[in-house]
């Protein structure tokens, strides 16, 4: 949950459907926060176009969050999915339009192939960013992996996590 101009909203995905794939979508909630507002609108479904070439396989969604690039004050949206070649991976898109009820547009960028899942991307206390996810994708395996990474830059070349 979050809150823009004094309303609250829910981010959440719908993970993939047999022959179908994940969605990504948010709904504004009322007050008490116990009821959705005028539906659902989809930021990211398997029907998204990544660009010919594209390593990233739309079928499946998962994890979404969204942060604000203070530089730019751009919003930028995170989740994961997979590769064609089966890897667990984080990508992000710049979601301008995303009060607007609009789909996330912008560029859709791989941050990192692990072998890992259920990342989340958060602030820490003094502003920096990270992302925390498991590895390896193993049950019995599986440990906790902290990273910080910067915002600035990620949207020209695809790299962020140092």
């Amino acid at each position: 949950m979050f809150f823009h101009d004094d309303n609250a909203y829910l981010l959440y995905s719908v993970e993939w459907d047999p022959g179908q794939g994940g969605r990504i979508v948010y709904s504004e909630l009322n007050e008490s926060l116990d009821k959705l507002v005028d539906g659902e609108f989809e930021l990211v479904g398997p029907d998204a176009d990544f660009g010919a070439g594209s390593p990233i396989y739309p079928l499946v969604t998962d994890s979404p969050q969204l942060i604000v690039r203070e530089e730019d004050d751009e919003l930028l949206l995170f989740w994961s999915t997979f590769t064609n070649a089966n890897k667990y991976t984080v990508v992000y898109t710049d979601c301008a339009g995303f009060f607007a009820g609009t789909a996330c547009e912008g560029p859709t960028f791989q941050l990192g192939v692990y072998d890992g899942g259920h990342q989340t991307v958060f602030r820490g206390a003094a502003g920096k960013v990270y992302i925390s996810y498991h590895q390896p994708n193993a049950k019995g395996k599986e440990l906790l992996v902290v990273k910080g990474f910067d915002l600035v830059g990620l949207e020209h070349d695809g790299k962020g996590l140092k």
